[in-house]
This record gives C-alpha cells, sequence and structure tokens, in this order.
C-alpha cells in the first residue's frame, strides 16, 4: 500500500513540474515573430472586411431618422442625458443605464432616438478624455488627426519635449511644437508614395492621405475602411468623419463611448461641441462653420465622409 501511495505521490509531482516547465515554455513562446504578427494582422483584416460587408446588409437608421434624431437628442440633451459632472462636459457612457433613470416622458422621443443611435455603434468607442491630451507637449503638438486616430504619436512627443525643455521647461505650450503637427500624407510619402505629401485639401485627396497613412503593404488595403453613418463598425472599431474647408485645411471627429462626437482644433483643447455650442451626434448636421464673426476663421464646406477606425492594439495605424 505504501509502495502504491509513493508512486501516486511520484506521479503527480512529475506532472506537476510537466505542467510548470510547460508554462515557461509557453510564456517564453508568448512573443510573437514578425512574421506571427504579419499572419495576425492578415487575420484581423479579413475578419474586419467580412464583418463590414455583414453589417452593410443590415437594416440601419433612414436619413429621414438621422435627421430627425439629430435634433431631438441636441436639443434635449442638457435635459435628458447623463453626466459625470455638473458642467454637463463628460456625457455618461452608460447609455443603457441613463435611459432606466431618464424615464420621464419629456425624454421619450430622446430615448428612443438614442437607443437608435446606439445600434450603429461597435462598442469599442474610446472614453471622452480631454485631461488625456491636456498636458502641454501633447496639446501644444498633437492636433485633430491624431486625435482622430486617438494615438499620442512618441516621436511628435519627444520632439516637442526637448524644445520646450529649453524656452519653458514644458510648463506652458510653446509656439514651435505646432510646426511638430501629423499632417495627412506625410506617412505615406515617407513610406514611398511621395505623390500623397502635398497639402491639397479636398474631399478626394485628403480621403487618399488617410488611406494611404494607413496602408497595408500585404494585403494592399488600408486598416482604415469607408463607411456610411448609418452603418455600424466592426468591434475593435470606431467611427471617424473628415471635412474640409476647400483649398484651406481640413478637420477630423471622431465617436466616443457616449454616443456623442469629439474633436481636437489644432493645438487647442479637446472638446465635443460644434461650432455653436451644441453636442454633436452627426457631424454632417452639425454646425461646422467657425468663421463667424471672425474674418480669419474657418468653414468646413465640404463633409468628406465617415471611416472604421482600428482601436489601439488592434491594427495599427500610422500618422507623422
Amino acid at each position: 500500500m505504501l509502495i502504491f501511495l509513493s508512486i501516486i505521490i511520484v506521479v503527480i509531482a512529475i506532472m506537476v513540474l510537466a505542467d510548470q516547465i510547460g508554462g515557461k515554455r509557453k510564456k517564453k513562446r508568448g512573443r510573437l515573430t514578425k512574421r506571427q504578427k504579419e499572419k495576425l494582422n492578415a487575420k484581423r483584416m479579413n475578419e474586419t472586411r467580412k464583418l463590414i460587408e455583414k453589417f452593410s446588409k443590415l437594416p440601419t437608421v433612414s436619413k429621414a431618422e438621422v435627421e430627425t434624431c439629430n435634433k431631438i437628442l441636441v436639443d434635449f440633451e442638457d435635459k435628458c442625458n447623463c453626466f459625470v459632472n455638473n458642467d454637463h462636459e463628460f456625457p455618461s457612457c452608460d447609455v443603457e443605464k441613463c435611459i432606466k433613470a431618464q424615464h420621464s416622458s419629456k425624454c421619450k422621443d430622446y430615448n428612443k432616438c438614442k437607443k437608435k443611435m446606439i445600434k450603429l455603434m461597435s462598442e469599442s468607442e474610446p472614453n471622452y478624455n480631454p485631461d488625456a491630451w491636456s498636458n502641454p507637449i501633447i496639446e501644444g503638438s498633437h492636433n485633430c488627426y491624431s486625435y482622430f486616430l486617438d494615438d499620442h504619436i512618441p516621436a511628435t512627443y519627444n520632439k516637442c519635449r526637448a524644445l520646450c525643455l529649453k524656452k519653458n521647461n514644458c510648463k506652458s505650450k510653446i509656439k514651435e511644437c505646432g510646426k511638430l503637427k501629423p499632417q495627412p500624407g506625410n506617412y505615406a510619402g515617407k513610406s514611398g508614395m511621395s505623390k500623397y505629401k502635398n497639402r491639397t485639401y479636398t474631399c478626394k485627396a485628403m480621403r487618399e492621405k488617410v488611406l494611404h497613412d494607413s496602408y497595408d503593404k500585404k494585403s494592399k488595403k488600408s486598416v482604415i475602411i469607408p463607411t456610411a453613418f448609418n452603418k455600424k463598425c466592426p468591434k475593435h472599431h470606431y467611427k471617424g468623419a473628415l471635412v474640409v474647408d476647400r483649398n484651406n485645411t481640413y478637420h477630423f471627429y471622431r465617436q466616443d463611448c457616449s454616443g456623442r462626437w469629439s474633436h481636437k482644433q489644432g493645438t487647442l483643447r479637446v472638446e465635443n461641441i460644434d461650432a455653436s455650442g451644441k453636442s454633436i451626434y452627426a457631424p454632417h448636421l452639425a454646425d461646422l462653420n467657425y468663421k463667424k464673426d471672425k474674418p480669419n476663421g474657418i468653414n468646413y464646406n465640404d463633409f468628406c465622409g465617415y471611416f472604421c477606425v482600428p482601436k489601439n492594439g488592434y491594427l495599427k495605424t500610422n500618422a507623422v
């Protein structure tokens, strides 16, 4: 009996030891090779394309419904939405909980429209967090394009930091850092597609720059995918929007987890309101004319469309 028990104990000990060794081996194999990363990216892109095709066939919110609901959502935002602060800058991301809390008759239509709008979301939308972009180095060197991609770019950060340390120890923004702002088409230009490294501000030119900056040479497709407002992006993607002040400049917006849209104007603080100070639920219906009473102001007179943008850590996007 003792011999039998001893054998069992030895066998268990060997199994435990083998499991530990196997675990260590698995950990060592945890880092992917370049080839494995390429295969994983290809798999993710194929999955994304399939989901895009699937969602494009699903019933969507009609153009008329979007227009009606946009007006209702904007007009009743302060009365019917839920916020995490008193000045109503930060809307809650828990939309379902908010709808249950704000169930009065005056919010009936608002809640119906909110439900329609969140059906068009992927649940991969980033959080609205201006403070994460308010560091003088980030705010002074990153723009709407980097915000659209949800990227703090290390190379841009380091260059700005080197400049501001000499000037004011990075206690506040400096003009020199503004020249470092990532420009659509620059990455594509440095990657051998020089024709995209230009300052042509039309919808056609800007769309091409955005898509080719994040072009995947293996699949010969961009990881950023054009879409429509009333189409749902696949999981691990969120919606972004592009507009231009024709032949003058451009601007980007992105959708947040609350359903509202936000943006970063140049080296200014991130915000989630339009040119009239109203909430943004559909950028193509928002007030994009920042020229009012400002001779040198900007009017984004051309709406260039929507995109499905992969979130950080899923597929790599580029901007320099």
